[in-house]
């Protein structure tokens, strides 16, 4: 039997947990009876540097490309033991995102260096900015582009391209259930993650996530509730939180999911992130209550109809609006967030987007993000940093919030730009 080892490396969230280790491991277990060990260093380096914790959730290259070598110089003991006992794999396999690449650069070098014969292979977003702009790192891996699970299987039975591009499955129906048996009992989070979807059908202009799969594909409610009754009976959990792009791409779906879950009695809570959609019927918002919604993101980005057009978002802000008000109707919390300096976004564009913020503060119950627009071009091997007007205007929006008096989250305010950075 084969070993695998997964490695998820900081700095990313801490909760919920990643899906994406314990969705391959369910997987290649089923598909390749392969051991599949989870290595979660994010977890690691969060408890053992905590005072660091402040800068973990901002963008900070400096931060992210020390990391590791804090990491093995407060844990050197344990440290050892985690590169040791991945070198001792057949393969080694990690998700790359902008933020943790240095960590998993740095680890997988030393991975190498100990066994040069071991398999190691890479997926994740930051893999598709590798391909798209045509740079990868001198790493010597096999890189996966787009979603995971057939690539892998493929990696581990033998597969040897260096790249596989956009391998994904048909039926979502056919993956394992998946659990959180990597983590100690006590590690076991009071939030955990879902994933009803894969992809997203929106075309938004400023978001790369549409780039990540080809197709959007999606689980059957029945699919989705016997995952969440699995989850709460293995580890009495009652809030969960679905991490897909986009969650209310049908009605009938999320009424079929709505109906099933007030059936299983099981008085859970969950959140999810929205569209937003003028035509949402109320009764299917109180269905959505009566399930367990507690709380929805929604990407309102601007008040202006002309940037809303430019962003391709495909609403307006009235539209917003009758969206808003369907959702206090129906008892449901939200929060929005807000874009600033979005290309061709001119003085009385964004006048109207703090117009709309004044006139519709009752109806928005928090803002859950703003920043200034960044621009994710995929073809470059890095973000561009935000325009002096860009966030000149993030910084108005965020003051506007706080003397309105709209609820507000402060570490996300702003936290996807790059401190000491001078903008253009």
């Amino acid at each position: 039997m084969k070993i695998v080892t997964l490695i998820y490396a900081p700095p990313s969230w801490i909760t919920p947990p990643p899906l994406a280790p314990v969705l391959l491991k369910a997987y290649l277990e089923h598909t390749c009876t392969a051991e599949v060990r989870i290595l979660d260093l994010n977890q690691i380096a969060f408890r053992r540097l905590p005072e660091t914790r402040p800068r973990w959730l901002k963008v900070d290259p400096a931060f992210e490309r020390s990391l590791f070598a804090r990491l093995r110089n407060a844990v050197p003991l344990l440290m050892e033991k985690v590169e040791c006992t991945a070198a001792e794999s057949d393969a080694v396999g990690f998700t790359l995102t902008q933020r943790n690449t240095p960590c998993v650069l740095d680890i997988a070098d030393r991975i190498v260096r100990r066994n040069p014969k071991v398999k190691i292979f890479c997926g994740g977003p930051q893999t598709l900015r590798f391909y798209l702009s045509g740079k990868f790192p001198g790493l010597r891996a096999q890189w996966v582009i787009g979603e995971g699970e057939l690539p892998s299987a493929r990696i581990i039975r033998g597969d040897d391209r260096a790249r596989i591009v956009h391998d994904e499955l048909s039926d979502l129906d056919r993956l394992p259930h998946y659990d959180f048996d990597y983590l100690a009992p006590s590690r076991i989070p009071p939030v955990l993650p879902l994933l009803s979807s894969r992809g997203c059908p929106g075309e938004c202009a400023f978001c790369t996530e549409r780039f990540l799969f080809r197709s959007y594909r999606i689980h059957s409610p029945s699919y989705v509730g016997e995952q969440i009754i699995r989850l709460h009976r293995r580890y009495r959990r009652r809030y969960f939180v679905f991490c897909d792009s986009l969650f209310n791409h049908s009605f009938q779906w999320l009424e079929e999911f709505c109906r099933m879950i007030i059936d299983t009695r099981l008085s859970i809570r969950w959140e999810a992130q929205m569209k937003i959609q003028p035509s949402f019927p109320v009764a299917l918002a109180r269905l959505l209550k009566k399930s367990g919604c507690s709380n929805l993101f929604i990407g309102l980005e601007s008040g202006s109809d002309a940037v809303l057009q430019k962003m391709r978002k495909g609403v307006t802000a009235g539209g917003a609006r009758s969206f808003f008000r369907t959702l206090r109707t129906a008892g449901i919390h939200f929060e929005i967030s807000l874009i600033a300096g979005f290309p061709g976004e001119r003085a009385r564009d964004f006048a109207q987007t703090c117009r709309f913020l004044i006139a519709q503060k009752r109806l928005i119950p928090k803002i859950a993000q703003i920043n200034p627009y960044l621009d994710y071009d995929l073809r470059r091997a890095a973000p561009r940093f935000p325009s002096r007007r860009a966030r000149h205007r993030a910084d108005r929006l965020a003051a506007l919030v706080a003397a309105e008096k709209i609820p507000f989250t402060p570490r996300y305010i702003n936290n996807l730009i790059q401190p000491g950075k001078v903008p253009r």
